[in-house]
């Protein structure tokens, strides 16, 4: 109802493509380091073996920031 929503998540889950990606997709939060990064961007936690961002930080697209 007009607010902002910024939610870090230690989601321990493919931030690209899992299951909860896709539910906050839909909610219309982006995912603002793979927005800055792209899809090949950073692993979150030095030991992941798949390269891929496991945590996230979301936010409303009218944040603003």
């Amino acid at each position: 109802m007009g607010d902002d929503i910024i939610l870090t998540l230690d989601g321990n889950m493919n931030m690209k493509n899992s299951i909860m990606a896709l539910d906050f997709k839909s909610l219309h939060l982006k995912e603002t380091v793979l927005d800055s990064h792209g899809l090949n961007g950073p692993s979150t936690f030095r030991r992941n073996k798949q390269g891929s961002a496991i945590d996230g930080i979301r936010m409303s697209t009218d944040a603003g920031i």
